[in-house]
């Protein structure tokens, strides 16, 4: 993932610009926007779950022709505008491979710890059954 964040400063911007500026750098590259210099989000741009962090107020993301999506952080004075490899909504699974791995790893730590604990279980029942 990219750690590099730029500004847009001046001008009066519409929401394509963003996008085409957006998809001009690598994917998850945040690009802060300041809501003066925007209209607001338009209806095409839907809700989303997603963790709020940081001052987070919410998600949106909008999903372009090409299976990519525009992901949208909405914070108190500012937006985080990136792109997504693929659309959460359309390729779970593979938004969880391309763009959120840490998300996947941590499902499939939870899962191990998971089966983990119940062969624990298993085994712990099946032997106190052995010493009666």
């Amino acid at each position: 993932m990219s750690g590099t964040t730029y500004r847009l400063i001046d001008g009066y911007y519409s929401w394509e610009q963003v996008i085409g500026t957006v998809l001009s750098y690598p994917k998850h590259t945040n690009i802060i926007v300041l809501p003066t210099i925007v209209p607001s989000l338009p209806d095409d741009f839907k809700q989303r779950i997603g963790i709020l962090l940081n001052g987070c107020l919410a998600h949106f993301s909008k999903r372009l022709p090409d299976g990519k999506s525009i992901h949208v952080r909405v914070y108190k004075d500012h937006y985080k505008v990136h792109w997504d490899q693929k659309d959460p909504n359309k390729d779970p699974w593979g938004h969880l491979v391309y763009d959120a791995p840490e998300w996947l790893l941590a499902i499939g730590m939870g899962a191990a710890i998971g089966i983990g604990y119940g062969v624990y279980s298993y085994y712990k029942r099946k032997n106190k059954k052995r010493k009666i």
